[in-house]
């Protein structure tokens, strides 16, 4: 059985024993049913990962003991920013879950003028939190380490007059005659890909 991964939302280096985090915790003794002594790979989003294990389990807590470090582990050189236009339902999911395991440093939902989805704010907060737990299971189930952050939603017109620096700014054509291998490296490491 694969050594199960696990985010945790506080720094772990320096520290020899950690409570994790209740939806967690949750997971591995409901879902996994994991037992005192099992080993897991616990990750804080700082580039490291760390060996542990299940040191103490109770119904509403799980301890677990850090046995080591590794790192810092190798992500992509490119800081891509994703601009995705909001779709329905499972599609955005979908969407924020793939674009993580290719290695999207963050994502920025706009919400465009034909989109079937509109957010209030309190709505926009609520999704922004699903998604980020949409994000944090791709980190898990694709072994990075490095926790990209989805940015609050916003209309495509507030971004576009607001339009942050990149060395790089993508729209995709795919009637373009240039490819994505045409194209030379941004000398800042940025790109920005609006979908």
């Amino acid at each position: 059985m694969r050594t199960p991964r696990v985010f945790h939302s506080s720094s772990l280096k320096g520290k020899d024993r950690v409570a994790l985090d209740p939806g967690a915790a949750k997971h591995l003794s409901t879902v996994l049913r994991l037992k005192p002594g099992a080993a897991l790979t616990l990750f804080d989003g700082s580039g490291f990962e760390f060996e542990a294990r299940l040191d103490q389990a109770d119904k509403k807590q799980m301890w677990v003991t850090l046995t080591g470090m590794h790192g810092p582990a190798v992500e992509s050189p490119l800081h891509v920013t994703l601009v995705q236009g909001v779709s329905r339902g499972e599609r955005m999911d979908y969407t924020v879950q793939k674009a993580v395991e290719l290695g999207i440093g963050a994502i920025l939902p706009v919400l465009t003028e034909r989109s079937v989805v509109k957010l209030d704010k309190d709505n926009g907060a609520r999704k922004r939190e699903h998604w980020q737990g949409v994000v944090i299971g791709a980190c898990e189930q694709s072994g990075r380490v490095r926790v990209p952050e989805v940015q609050p939603p916003l209309p495509l017109a507030n971004f576009l007059a607001d339009l942050p620096q990149a060395g790089l700014k993508l729209l995709l054509d795919p009637l373009a005659s240039n490819a994505a291998n045409d194209l030379s490296k941004p000398s800042d490491g940025r790109v920005l890909l609006l979908v």
